[in-house]
């Protein structure tokens, strides 16, 4: 996968037994056999000379406005939510403002969308991206259990 500067992703990942996921934006490319700006990411270094080398292109990644992480691109997918930001992030909000009005708990939450969802005959895009969900979170899961 290529990304670019300024990207929107995500990822998963488990630390303390708790799986978490993640979602930043790209701040820099580390070339393949490079290691991440010392200065500008000191924290990830925690102490260490160097990091291990990757063989492929990699990515920095801010998450709020301060933790750079460095994670392992196979896990890295685009964010698409946050693509067209201020269209997508008014949405939302007007969503969770129509929920919170309502007093929709998520049973019902979920009850509107499935209406939704077959109202415009979307049940066929609905299936293959559940089915895509499970593959990622099945390759997560398998990635968690590899490294620990």
């Amino acid at each position: 996968m290529k990304l670019r500067l300024n990207d929107n992703v995500q990822w998963t990942h488990q630390a303390g037994g708790r799986v978490f996921v993640r979602s930043g934006v790209v701040v820099a490319v580390v070339a393949p056999g490079g290691q991440p700006d010392r200065v500008r990411f000191r924290s990830l270094y925690r102490g260490a000379e160097t990091l291990p080398a990757r063989d492929h292109d990699s990515y920095i990644v801010l998450v709020g406005d301060k933790t750079p992480y460095w994670p392992r691109v196979r896990l890295l997918r685009q964010d698409r939510s946050k693509t067209d930001g201020s269209e997508v992030a008014r949405a939302e909000r007007r969503w969770a403002a129509t929920c919170t009005e309502q007093g929709w708990c998520s049973e019902t939450q979920i009850a509107v969308l499935e209406h939704f969802i077959r109202e415009r005959g979307l049940m066929p895009e609905l299936a293959v991206f559940a089915a895509n969900r499970a593959r990622f979170e099945r390759e997560v899961t398998l990635t968690i259990e590899a490294v620990a």
